[in-house]
């Protein structure tokens, strides 16, 4: 929600841009810290992509 919230009072590319790269930093740091849910995570991006595919 917090993110959500940052986006929607934020600006455009730059908003989006940060929100990416906090994401990129808190999925790091709990793949370092729980490999285990490295593959379960690469499942959900795949179906994301797919989906997103499907509704270009």
């Amino acid at each position: 929600m917090e993110c959500r919230g940052r986006l929607v009072a934020g600006y455009g590319y730059e908003a989006a841009a940060l929100e990416a790269g906090r994401w990129r930093v808190q999925l790091g740091d709990l793949m370092r810290e729980r490999p285990d849910l490295v593959e379960p995570l690469a499942e959900v991006v795949r179906e994301a992509a797919d989906r997103m595919r499907s509704a270009a």
